[in-house]
């Protein structure tokens, strides 16, 4: 649920630093480790395992908002309403990813009786989290997808070999 807030907040953070402002993303970084701590002791205590997960997320998704509306307080208009579509349709693609991932390895966990059967649930598991994600990334024009599948069918091209005869 945090993975779009960890990714992106990289990217803020480099951001400040490139304005040579360090104290905000440290300032930010204090607040949220304070929201961790104060909801793991929260959530734990009612959901166990799964709440330090949920508050670990939760505190992630919070320092990423107020870094990106800090950058959009110093920079003023930086295409937040185009940027905020993007992680939409990542967060959309991503869960439905994980769905379809915990469905299969569900439906292949009784073969994963031993190695031989738990690599190919992982395998399969994986290869069809990963085309859904790549084909519901295609549909909804997800333009790092595009630009990553662009990318591999250039590299996978043969090159081209040069005419000797122009020589």
């Amino acid at each position: 649920m945090g993975l779009f807030a960890y990714g992106g907040t990289k990217a803020v953070v480099q951001a400040f630093y490139s304005m040579k402002d360090t104290v905000t993303p440290m300032k930010i970084a204090i607040l949220t480790v304070g929201l961790n701590i104060a909801l793991d002791v929260i959530l734990v205590r009612q959901l166990g395992l799964i709440g330090l997960a949920l508050a670990t997320a939760v505190s992630a998704v919070v320092g990423f908002t107020v870094l990106c509306l800090m950058l959009k307080r110093r920079l003023g208009d930086i295409r937040s309403g185009e940027i905020w579509g993007a992680v939409a349709k990542v967060l959309l693609v991503s869960v439905l990813m994980g769905a379809v991932i915990y469905l299969v390895s569900a439906r292949l966990d009784p073969l994963a009786t031993n190695i031989l059967g738990k690599l190919a649930q992982v395998g399969v598991s994986i290869a069809a989290g990963a085309g859904v994600f790549l084909g519901l990334g295609f549909l909804l024009k997800v333009r790092e997808v595009i630009f990553l599948w662009n990318m591999l069918m250039k590299r996978s091209k043969p090159k081209e070999q040069p005419d000797p005869d122009k020589r």
